[in-house]
């Protein structure tokens, strides 16, 4: 998963909104990444995104 990325929330995350990858973060553990969506932009963990290609 890398900036630019289309991706799709769990659907108990944030309903399954759909956004954009702006970053990601570069930790060792608990890797989220902040996600442009519809109501602005949050920071997910990995676990709960999906590419969609």
């Amino acid at each position: 998963m890398q900036a630019g990325d289309l991706v799709k929330c769990n659907r108990w995350v944030y309903n399954g909104r759909t956004g954009i990858v702006v970053s990601v973060q570069k930790v060792d553990y608990c890797m989220g990444a902040y996600v442009l969506l519809d109501i602005g932009v949050k920071l997910i963990r990995l676990e709960n995104l999906e590419v969609i290609k």
